[in-house]
């Protein structure tokens, strides 16, 4: 069975993919947003295991891109599997790294990411949250649980690791049925952002985490 991955990887791994779904016809820079290299941003992507003869099953596990350097490095805390704050979680052993595979030559070409999200620290209503930028999903794998498991990764191991619990995003008119149906709430009517067209301001505050 083919599946797919999640890794943290720095932003230049996206941006190819940012581009080709959500800013085709403009210029490859357009794909670039303010923020994507603040220290506090978070970029994820899911790579598919290359074995097309075989169909696709759900993520199976999740592994930190080596081009990453551990959050709590970078004034977070520990990730979560850390054994302590200043160690960052062993990967799945049953996985390999994107990288590795590549230079391991198990790869014979470059591992391109099929989906992607960033999230950026920002303000919603004059309190910290993360906002959501740059959700992609190439085109024959979308509606085949790809974004819902990367939305539901990210923002549980963001909010681990941070403490921040609130998100909010621009949503795209077509994206909004999709939100919803991860507990995002609706918080603008319809507005306009020129060339990426009609949109709503979108949001969702996970609970407390439990206490063991």
């Amino acid at each position: 069975m083919t599946s797919l991955v999640i890794h943290q990887v720095a932003v230049e791994r996206i941006l190819r993919l940012r581009h080709r779904i959500l800013r085709q016809g403009l210029p490859e820079e357009s794909a670039q947003f303010p923020g994507d290299h603040e220290p506090t941003t978070w970029h994820f992507a899911v790579f598919l295991e290359p074995n097309p003869k075989d169909k696709i099953e759900p993520v199976r596990g999740v592994s930190r891109s080596p081009s990453s350097p551990p959050r709590s490095s970078r004034g977070r805390g520990p990730r979560r599997g850390a054994t302590n704050k200043n160690e960052p979680p062993l990967p799945d052993p049953l996985l390999l790294r994107i990288e590795e595979r590549e230079k391991s030559g198990i790869l014979k070409q470059p591992c391109e990411p099929v989906a992607c999200a960033s999230f950026m620290l920002n303000i919603w209503q004059e309190e910290p949250a993360w906002q959501l930028r740059g959700m992609a999903i190439t085109g024959e794998l979308q509606n085949r649980g790809i974004g819902k498991s990367l939305l539901s990764y990210a923002e549980e191991t963001i909010a681990t690791s941070t403490g921040i619990r609130l998100f909010w995003c621009n949503a795209r008119e077509p994206a909004v049925r999709f939100y919803l149906k991860q507990f995002w709430r609706v918080e603008s009517d319809i507005f306009d952002i020129p060339t990426a067209g009609p949109h709503r301001k979108m949001a969702k505050r996970l609970a407390p985490a439990s206490i063991s």
